[in-house]
């Protein structure tokens, strides 16, 4: 798929999609907005379509929306200069592939960008006949991904299928939208990843909880080595999601986690962990009273290199989630960006609620429960 089609009103647009226009890869066409479905009829070829929301009204919208999405040749992304719209996770269930908010209009929309529009097309809404998006008895007819993909059981944590569609219970801010629609998912294992390569990870960090008292009380020798335990637990009760302990320093640390691009299953494990907070400080760290621990989930960006050989790596990123666990977070607490918690199970939601933003990112706070 080659070939972008762009339907616009607006001529100022045509310099956002300029490094596209001059790429070898791409073909680059503009249409007048009255003219799509003429030149829908006339395309022979499956092709990346970006519709101009600008000035529309809901209903022209939704319409213009189901028209483009109606058959499963072309794949579809949107523009919204304007941020006319409320919830943009509701126009990816529409079935499009890609989000142009003014801050990408702004800088320009790159070749790369369209290349992973086309490839999530490809991967996820471009298979014959595949059930999960077309209908069948297992998932309804729905066209739910996420119901066809995700067995249940009758344990209420696991109960929901993950990355189901959250539009009623949780509203995507535009800024998520964008950053979403630019990830470069490293995949659910490792298998793919390759050092100086850059990736989209989930990324948690975790510190264990000492005050000054107990540093003060307790020697360098023991403080380490219930650093190393805390450590140890962490990555034993992650190991499902193969989490790697990437960076670690004194009582806290970064794990990296492969992430698909879709779905975040590790956050039921972390709700877990926090609700074993003293356990873990009885039977991983041998003490006779609780100690407990802070953790951050986020998604993110970042070269990946080996445990060990992170000494360069420049990554907003992982800059992001350190000082979220250092300058944010209170001790004991749980927090998990939007975009995590958005493709997480939603029978987990109500066990959060919205504490703020930091670095222009909603977060969001567990409950403690008793």
């Amino acid at each position: 798929m080659t070939r972008v089609v762009v339907f616009t009103d607006d001529e100022s647009y045509r310099e956002s999609f300029a490094a596209v226009e001059r790429s070898r890869t791409y073909s680059l066409e503009f249409y007048r907005k009255d003219e799509l479905r003429d030149v829908l009829r006339s395309l022979s070829e499956p092709a990346l379509l970006y519709y101009d929301l600008d000035g529309d009204s809901d209903h022209s919208r939704d319409r213009a929306l189901r028209y483009l999405t109606r058959g499963p040749e072309h794949a579809v992304g949107v523009i919204d200069g304007a941020e006319a719209v409320p919830d943009p996770a509701e126009l990816f269930h529409a079935g499009a592939v890609d989000y142009l908010g003014p801050n990408v209009l702004e800088s320009g929309v790159h070749p790369k960008r369209v290349k992973r529009a086309v490839s999530l097309f490809e991967q996820a809404y471009a298979r014959n006949g595949d059930d999960e998006l077309h209908g069948s008895e297992e998932n309804n007819g729905n066209g739910s991904l996420a119901d066809a993909d995700v067995g249940r059981s009758v344990n209420p944590i696991d109960s929901a299928p993950v990355g189901v569609q959250l539009a009623e219970r949780m509203t995507l801010s535009p800024a998520a939208a964008e950053r979403m629609a630019a990830y470069r998912p490293s995949g659910l294992d490792w298998g793919a990843v390759r050092s100086s390569q850059e990736y989209t990870f989930l990324m948690l960090y975790a510190e264990l909880d000492l005050d000054n008292e107990l540093r003060r009380i307790w020697s360098t020798r023991r403080i380490e080595r219930l650093a190393g335990s805390f450590r140890s637990y962490l990555e034993s009760e992650l190991a499902g999601h193969n989490a790697r302990a990437w960076m670690w320093s004194d009582t806290a640390g970064l794990f990296l986690i492969p992430f698909d691009g879709r779905h975040c299953p590790v956050l039921r494990d972390c709700v877990r962990l926090m609700l074993s907070q003293t356990l873990m400080a009885v039977e991983w760290l041998g003490l006779s009273h609780s100690v407990g621990f802070r953790l951050a989930l986020t998604t993110g960006d970042t070269v990946y290199e080996d445990s060990g050989q992170t000494g360069d790596i420049i990554s907003d990123s992982v800059n992001f989630v350190f000082h979220l666990g250092k300058r944010y977070l209170k001790p004991g607490r749980f927090v998990v960006d939007e975009e995590a918690l958005w493709q997480a199970d939603p029978h987990l939601h109500a066990l959060f609620s919205f504490d703020g933003r930091y670095d222009q990112r909603e977060l969001y706070r567990m409950h403690r429960v008793l």
